[in-house]
């Protein structure tokens, strides 16, 4: 829970359902925003008492914020009369422990709420915004990937060698660890690689396979604001026999396009049905 005057705020979520998300959470970032009283320059504080997290069997587990909130980074911002927005900084402060051991954390930041002396209409209160944010893991030092042979016959690279491709537009220096003879979903109908522009690629300019998570480590790691790559595909293993009814579920959630659910078995049905369509 947070307390502050007039203070609401969003964190991380996810999930599907009152019990949450079947996978792995990481609280990555708190953002509150308030109005701002109409008085001259003066201090306002934020609390966070308690953080608590509920597993997928419904018990709760209750951490420290002093302890979780330590290393965060916070900054904030305020609304102005003209219309724009000012940064400011904010400081973070432990509380004493209290009973279970745990401490609140307190983050304390300056706004202030007056108007211009000029302005005769009566302008909406200005607005804070504070962001917390936890600290980015180390980038990795390198981007490992698995080529195909076509790719570096395409490329000219062997083994260990750095190539730089384009994902999504963006240009990564990846370093490749493995060559194998194909890769699920390439092959010369699929869209060729690029591989930068001075490669002239055959008509199997080959593929690469690079880790999606390690590669928006290594982009947020870079400092300069690189927006970090979203999956577009999700390739799902279900448990023997349980297809249909895995399809079925994914296909009955209300942000899903039923179209969208590919399933290999239903594909290979229709192009047996119907070979010459294919």
């Amino acid at each position: 829970g947070t307390s502050g005057d007039g203070a609401s705020g969003d964190g991380a979520s996810g999930g599907v359902g009152a019990r949450g998300s079947g996978g792995l959470l990481t609280l990555t970032g708190l953002e509150l925003d308030g109005l701002i009283a109409e008085e001259p320059h003066h201090i306002r504080t934020v609390r966070v008492e308690r953080l608590a997290t509920t597993g997928a069997d419904g018990g709760t587990r209750t951490h420290s914020p002093a302890k979780v909130l330590a290393d965060w980074s916070s900054g904030v911002e305020q609304t102005e009369s003209d219309g724009g927005r000012k940064s400011g900084t904010a400081g973070g402060d432990p509380g004493p422990a209290g009973t279970g051991g745990t401490a609140p954390y307190a983050v304390s930041f300056g706004v202030d709420g007056t108007h211009d002396d000029d302005d005769d209409s009566y302008p909406a209160p200005k607005e804070y915004t504070l962001r917390m944010a936890a600290p980015a893991p180390k980038p990795p030092a390198r981007l490992p990937a698995v080529a195909t042979r076509a790719f570096m016959t395409a490329t000219g690279a062997g083994p260990g060698d750095t190539v730089e491709v384009t994902v999504d537009g963006l240009r990564l220096p990846v370093v490749v660890d493995r060559v194998v003879d194909e890769l699920p979903t390439t092959g010369p109908a699929a869209p060729a690689a690029s591989a930068g522009p001075s490669v002239t690629a055959p008509a199997d300019g080959g593929a690469v396979l690079v880790d999606l998570v390690t590669v928006n480590r290594y982009l947020a790691g870079s400092g300069d604001g690189t927006p970090t790559v979203p999956a577009t595909e999700w390739w799902l293993t279900t448990a023997p026999g349980r297809t249909a009814e895995v399809a079925a579920a994914l296909r009955a959630r209300p942000d899903a396009d039923p179209a969208q659910v590919l399933v290999r078995d239903e594909m290979a049905a229709e192009l047996l049905g119907d070979p010459l369509g294919a």
